[in-house]
């Protein structure tokens, strides 16, 4: 049987659902035998706390005791600013690749923060961009021009500690994207924005080229102001990232080594999605994209423990259409990781999902 903290903070965050039983969430709000000091740490942990202020307020804010309504309070005030702030460089990133004539499109929470979350609900560190891999030396001098440096901000110094030329090359060789761009802006709530490049749908420097030429000819155009649009995927392929990143942080062992896995916020981008676009997305173009590009079993991992945490998705039709098109994919992509530069390494996992959603010590896990 599931903890009472845990259904609890599964039950809070389940945002955009409008047929959602608004009296489940009020009988959360009520019970008295709840831990809330957990239920926040949770909360905060994996970065759902302003979602969770956003979801309580639609019902009853009274009903939470003091120090809890004004935590998530904070953090929801405090993510609103820095969304607003980030925006102004989005903006500014947008126009200057716009103008090199760049082919790009913002990604994960750069987009998602603007789209289908209101201002405040989702905070997001990096602004993620994908290019072509022919375009970077481009927009590496596009982003020069505005004032970011390759390399990592130094909170102790003040600086920003610049990469040398083996590290830039390396990750280029290594991974599917450049080494960090960051530029000091000591704006409040923000001392740096960061942003990350991706030349790769995945983790892989050499995943195909194609891909990306074909997911960025899609690219759309959707407006993050009253005046002013950005650049994004087609509804369609920014599920299939959407599925792809998750997997990558799910699946790769030196990203659970860092803890960087099975945060909350990261199903919730999902759920969220599928609440927001799925009556009216095409299940049969997400389908056939997937498998050509070879992102299927990406989708149906992802699928597969979202519908773990979130099971009521099934009831919209193009989420089981989907989800009944991938039972060819062998079960075992469940429970297996491995390491990203020699997949021979592999290590399964020996736990209940929920169980390891709220455990801190996350390698235990598996064996």
């Amino acid at each position: 049987m599931i903890k009472k903290e845990y259904d609890a903070v599964l039950e809070i965050i389940k945002f955009g659902n409008k047929k959602r039983e608004k009296d489940k969430l009020l009988a959360v709000l009520e019970n008295k035998d709840l831990n809330w000091i957990e239920i926040l740490g949770y909360l905060c942990y994996h970065r759902v706390a302003g979602l969770a202020y956003e979801n309580i307020n639609a019902i009853n804010l009274r009903k939470l005791d003091f120090p809890v309504f004004f935590t998530i309070y904070m953090i929801h005030q405090s993510q609103s600013i820095r969304t607003e702030l980030q925006k102004k460089y989005i903006k500014s990133i947008f126009s200057v690749l716009r103008k090199a004539n760049i082919e790009h499109v913002f990604l994960k929470g750069s987009i998602l923060s603007h789209i289908i979350y209101p201002t405040g609900t989702r905070a997001f560190n990096d602004i993620d961009i994908l290019v072509s891999k022919k375009s970077i030396q481009s927009v590496k001098k596009a982003l020069h021009e505005l004032g970011f440096l390759q390399g990592k901000y130094n909170y102790k110094n003040g600086v920003i500690d610049e990469f040398n030329q083996d590290t830039i090359a390396q990750s280029i060789n290594t991974r599917g994207e450049m080494a960090p761009f960051v530029k000091i802006v000591n704006e409040k709530n923000i001392k740096t924005i960061d942003i990350d490049v991706n030349f790769s749908l995945n983790w892989k420097p050499d995943s195909p080229d194609e891909a990306v030429d074909y997911f960025l000819d899609e690219r759309v155009l959707i407006p993050v102001d009253n005046n002013f649009s950005i650049y994004s995927l087609k509804k369609e392929h920014l599920f299939i990232h959407l599925c792809s990143h998750f997997y990558k942080d799910s699946a790769l062992i030196d990203l659970i080594k860092k803890r960087k896995v099975l945060d909350l916020y990261k199903f919730v981008d999902i759920y969220v999605f599928i609440q927001a676009y799925f009556k009216e997305i095409n299940p049969e173009k997400i389908f056939n994209d997937s498998v050509r590009y070879g992102f299927d079993r990406h989708v149906f991992f992802a699928l597969n423990y979202v519908i773990k945490v979130f099971p009521d998705i099934l009831t919209i039709k193009n989420v089981d259409i989907l989800y009944q098109k991938y039972n060819y994919i062998n079960n075992d992509v469940m429970t297996v990781i491995f390491d990203q530069y020699n997949s021979e390494i592999k290590m399964k996992d020996k736990s209940g999902l929920i169980d390891r959603l709220f455990s801190y010590d996350i390698i235990k896990n598996y064996k």
